[in-house]
Protein backbone atom coordinates (compact mmCIF):
# COMPACT_ATOMS: atom_id res chain seq x y z
CA UNK A 1 0.00 0.00 0.00
CA UNK A 2 1.91 3.10 -1.12
CA UNK A 3 1.00 6.59 0.79
CA UNK A 4 -0.57 7.99 -2.75
CA UNK A 5 -3.61 5.34 -2.18
CA UNK A 6 -4.31 5.98 1.69
CA UNK A 7 -5.59 9.87 0.75
CA UNK A 8 -8.32 9.71 -0.90
CA UNK A 9 -8.73 10.78 -4.81
CA UNK A 10 -11.04 14.31 -3.70
CA UNK A 11 -8.97 15.32 -0.54
CA UNK A 12 -5.45 14.88 -3.09
CA UNK A 13 -7.54 17.10 -5.40
CA UNK A 14 -8.67 19.90 -3.37
CA UNK A 15 -5.39 20.07 -1.54
CA UNK A 16 -3.48 20.79 -5.35
CA UNK A 17 -5.96 23.21 -5.96
CA UNK A 18 -5.96 24.87 -2.69
CA UNK A 19 -2.11 24.85 -1.84
CA UNK A 20 0.05 23.54 -5.03
CA UNK A 21 -1.15 25.03 -7.82
CA UNK A 22 -1.36 28.67 -6.32
CA UNK A 23 2.63 28.24 -5.33
CA UNK A 24 3.04 26.94 -8.92
CA UNK A 25 1.18 30.37 -10.50
CA UNK A 26 3.36 32.77 -7.71
CA UNK A 27 6.41 30.95 -9.10
CA UNK A 28 5.65 31.00 -12.61
CA UNK A 29 4.81 34.53 -12.59
CA UNK A 30 8.19 35.74 -11.29
CA UNK A 31 10.00 33.58 -13.94
CA UNK A 32 10.79 35.19 -17.20
CA UNK A 33 9.60 33.73 -20.26
CA UNK A 34 12.33 33.38 -23.20
CA UNK A 35 12.42 31.68 -26.50
CA UNK A 36 15.53 29.19 -26.56
CA UNK A 37 17.60 31.16 -28.97
CA UNK A 38 15.64 34.10 -29.01
CA UNK A 39 18.58 36.43 -27.77
CA UNK A 40 21.45 35.05 -30.99
CA UNK A 41 18.77 35.33 -33.38
CA UNK A 42 17.91 38.66 -32.76
CA UNK A 43 21.56 39.58 -32.69
CA UNK A 44 22.25 38.14 -35.61
CA UNK A 45 19.46 39.74 -37.07
CA UNK A 46 20.54 43.21 -35.33
CA UNK A 47 23.99 42.65 -36.90
CA UNK A 48 23.10 41.74 -39.94
CA UNK A 49 21.26 44.65 -40.79
CA UNK A 50 23.86 47.05 -39.33
CA UNK A 51 26.15 45.49 -42.10
CA UNK A 52 23.87 46.14 -44.79
CA UNK A 53 23.15 49.61 -44.02
CA UNK A 54 27.13 50.14 -43.51
CA UNK A 55 27.53 48.31 -46.84
CA UNK A 56 24.59 50.89 -48.45
CA UNK A 57 26.32 53.80 -46.93
CA UNK A 58 29.79 53.04 -48.29
CA UNK A 59 28.10 53.02 -51.54
CA UNK A 60 26.23 55.57 -51.71
CA UNK A 61 29.88 57.54 -50.48
CA UNK A 62 31.69 55.58 -53.07
CA UNK A 63 29.40 56.74 -56.12
CA UNK A 64 29.41 60.44 -54.39
CA UNK A 65 33.11 60.20 -54.74
CA UNK A 66 34.67 62.71 -57.81
CA UNK A 67 36.75 60.18 -59.30
CA UNK A 68 38.07 59.45 -62.96
CA UNK A 69 34.86 58.83 -64.85
CA UNK A 70 35.14 55.36 -66.20
CA UNK A 71 34.18 54.70 -70.45
CA UNK A 72 30.81 53.46 -69.04
CA UNK A 73 29.92 55.92 -66.36
CA UNK A 74 29.50 53.52 -63.47
CA UNK A 75 31.81 53.76 -60.94
CA UNK A 76 34.22 51.10 -60.10
CA UNK A 77 33.49 49.21 -57.11
CA UNK A 78 35.40 46.17 -55.90
CA UNK A 79 33.52 42.94 -55.63
CA UNK A 80 32.77 43.09 -51.81
CA UNK A 81 31.14 46.61 -52.49
CA UNK A 82 28.34 45.15 -54.78
CA UNK A 83 27.79 42.24 -53.03
CA UNK A 84 27.25 43.98 -49.93
CA UNK A 85 25.56 46.64 -51.44
CA UNK A 86 23.16 44.56 -53.14
CA UNK A 87 22.85 41.47 -50.85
Amino acid sequence: MSWASAIPNHLMVDLMEKIFFVKWLQAADHVPVVQPGLRGNVTYLKVHEQRQFEAQQRAVAHAQQPAAAPMDGVPEMSLKEVVEAYA
